[in-house]
């Protein structure tokens, strides 16, 4: 009897407990004796769950008690008798057909138990698969939104053409999803355009160096010539000069080079010697100091050839240690093999795999292991198979033990008819019985049940079908048991999995923390992203990145302010050095555009402001001292004029080119006793000339 439609809406629970309902009223009606009225209840109930086989052998034995009456009450109304009908039912309900009663209540009661807790069973499943996609969903979702922040970052370091920082961003989303093709191509974009600029910037800084270089040779050109007189008349002194700077020079570098020899420093010593050797090329000393060094050298090359020849047998060792290591893996692996521990025997090839991924031995060891694990699976089945074959044999020689008994019923006066009976009966339940324990075997208890079910119907009171009955029900309540221990230990296992988790994400990020206090951000944004990967969801490991992220930008913008103060402060230096070089060959002009440029990169530089102000000052001396040596010049030819005035006895003009140097120098004392001289010869001329 099929399900009728209206039920199936019904939630099984709620159909079984109807189900128990409706066999307890057609109980009610079957000690009544309205046995017309309880067929349509148990019709009803097994509409409701046909798979209820107590409640089709209680319908069959109602069915059958109400065809017996209705024969017997056809036979009474012949024979014209009359009987109280109720009470000869009442007397006809047999024990049997009571306890097939109250098995089929209580089955349908227990099965709606069983069903409200399958039920609620299969809700919280619901829930927790529920609960599992939308983690994996929330999970995926986070690693899909870290990866497009990672991406974005990297984008705007890339816009900012921050290469190095782009591509640290990339291999963090790397770690995350390594066969992502948009990390990919993104990582070969920003590599070429990495590429590109490296060029680029390389060719702008030969074009600068080329420019700075013209410019500085056109300066040096300028300066050349305008120096180019006042060389010619230094010549001579600034020759022997030079000379004897040399010598001291080479007397300096000779003293250095010894002591660099002293200090084993012999490449320094050998290019100063160099510079040595361009002085004065035919010194004994630089001569004996070359050999010296050169011999020092070879020295030192034949002791670096043993370091790296001790180096070659050190690593030979270590070579030889792992094979040691992966041979003992292996025998660990075959020991474990030859004790049917196949799992953790490949666990040993798989950690040996990672001293030497490429080892044949190691290779041909896990094919060996794999085939003998192959092996004691096939000779399992074959076991399982012969205790098939076994149990069968046992159920043939009861099915003998059985036919020799009714043999032996037969001699003590059995008629043949109800020997073969229930010989049949037997055989039909032995079949039912044996299905029964097949569906046992493979934990299929309901089926089980349904075979008993059938067994009890053609005799409830075999002692064969009580105990299998009640052996399937121990066995189902074991294997429940069972299930549910598997239950809390995986549930153990998720727990322990989460916590070692949890221990990983803390170890990643105490690793974190120990390199972002030794500023090593890159390698510790690798650990974040490790502990991420472990956990998309962790408040924790979300909270720390930013921090991260924080202190690292901070450090970014700190280093930034760093190597742009050391370039401004390279650049001002070379200005400064420029500007002193242009201050010692008077080209005061020079010396202050160069701390002018200094100055466009920082204004309030101190070095530059009192350098420009030296520069003033060296500039108004110079000034001075031309001016100084003009007006000396100037009352030098003054004097000569006079004096040439003087001898041709023109007083006059002697006394106009004396009295020009007095208004230039008042206080000039050779001008003043000029004037003397020209006052007492002329007095004396002009005595001669009265005279």
């Amino acid at each position: 009897m099929s399900t009728s439609p209206e039920n199936t809406t019904m939630p099984m629970s709620e159909r079984l407990k109807e189900v128990a309902l409706l066999l307890k009223q057609a109980d009610k009606l079957v000690k009544e004796g309205d046995f017309a009225a309880a067929l349509v209840l148990i019709a009803k109930a097994r509409s409701y769950d046909s798979r209820h086989l107590y409640a089709l052998a209680y319908e069959e034995r109602v069915r059958t008690l109400l065809n017996a009456k209705n024969q017997e009450d056809a036979k009474k109304k012949i024979s014209g008798e009359t009987t109280d009908s109720s009470s000869e039912n009442e007397l006809k309900i047999s024990p049997a057909l009571q306890h097939l009663s109250t098995l089929a209540i209580n089955e349908a009661q227990h099965s709606a138990t069983v069903a409200a807790q399958q039920e609620q069973a299969a809700e919280l499943q619901k829930k927790e698969e529920e609960q599992r996609s939308k983690n994996d969903e929330l999970r995926r979702n986070a690693i899909e939104a870290k990866i497009a922040s990672f991406l974005a970052r990297a984008n705007e370091f890339f816009q900012r053409k921050e290469f190095d920082r782009a591509l640290d961003e990339i291999s963090r989303a790397n770690l995350l999803d390594p066969v992502n093709e948009k990390i990919q191509l993104l990582d070969e974009t920003i590599r070429k355009k990495q590429e590109e600029t490296r060029r680029e910037e390389e060719f702008e800084r030969q074009r600068k160096t080329e420019e700075e270089r013209l410019r500085r040779q056109e300066l040096l050109k300028n300066q050349s010539i305008q120096l180019q007189k006042e060389k010619e008349d230094k010549r001579h002194r600034e020759e022997q000069d030079r000379k004897n700077a040399q010598e001291e020079k080479v007397k300096q570098y000779l003293l250095h080079i010894n002591e660099l020899c002293e200090a084993n420093k012999l490449d320094e010593a050998l290019s100063e010697l160099a510079f040595v050797v361009v002085i004065d090329p035919l010194n004994e000393e630089v001569l004996r100091l070359e050999q010296t060094i050169l011999e020092l050298q070879e020295h030192r090359q034949k002791v670096q050839l043993e370091h790296y020849q001790r180096q070659l047998a050190e690593r030979q060792k270590k070579r030889e240690m792992i094979v040691a290591t992966i041979r003992k893996h292996i025998s660990n692996a075959e020991t474990l093999a030859s004790q049917q521990k196949f799992n953790d025997a490949l666990s040993t090839i798989a950690r040996a795999t990672v001293l030497d991924p490429i080892n044949e031995e190691l290779q041909d060891c896990e094919r060996r292991i794999l085939a003998l694990q192959d092996e004691y699976s096939r000779q399992e089945e074959e076991a399982k198979r012969s205790l098939q074959a076994q149990i069968r044999s046992q159920q043939e020689e009861e099915l003998k033990r059985i036919e020799i008994s009714d043999r032996e019923r037969l001699l003590l006066g059995e008629t043949e008819e109800t020997r073969e009976l229930q010989h049949e009966d037997k055989q039909k339940i032995l079949h039912y019985l044996e299905r029964a324990k097949q569906f046992l075997g493979e934990h299929h208890f309901e089926a089980a049940l349904g075979e008993v079910a059938l067994a009890f119907i053609i005799n409830p009171f075999d002692d064969d079908v009580k105990n299998i009955e009640h052996e399937i029900m121990t066995e189902r309540e074991v294997f429940q048991h069972h299930e549910q221990v598997q239950i809390r230990q995986a549930q153990d296992e998720q727990q322990k999995s989460k916590n070692s988790a949890n221990a990983k994400i803390n170890m990643h990020l105490m690793e974190a923390e120990r390199l972002r206090s030794e500023r090593q951000f890159s390698k510790a944004f690798n650990e974040v992203a490790k502990a991420f990967i472990l956990d998309p969801l962790n408040d924790e490991v979300r909270e720390y990145e930013q921090y991260l992220q924080v202190e690292f930008d901070a450090f970014l913008s700190v280093e930034h302010q760093r190597r742009e103060d050391e370039k401004n402060t390279t650049i001002i230096n070379r200005h400064l050095q420029h500007a002193a070089e242009m201050v010692e060959r008077e080209l005061f002009e020079e010396a202050l555009a160069e701390v002018s440029s200094g100055l466009g990169i920082s204004e309030n530089n101190q070095q530059l402001l009192e350098m420009k102000d030296q520069i003033t000052d060296a500039s108004h001396r110079w000034q001075q001292r031309q001016r100084e040596a003009t007006r000396r010049l100037e009352i030098q030819k003054l004097l000569v004029i006079a004096r040439e005035y003087l001898v041709v006895e023109k007083f006059d003009e002697a006394r106009i080119a004396v009295n020009k140097v007095l208004e230039l120098f008042p206080e000039h004392a050779e001008s003043l006793l000029l004037l003397s001289e020209i006052d007492s010869v002329s007095f004396h001329a002009n005595e001669h000339r009265n005279d």
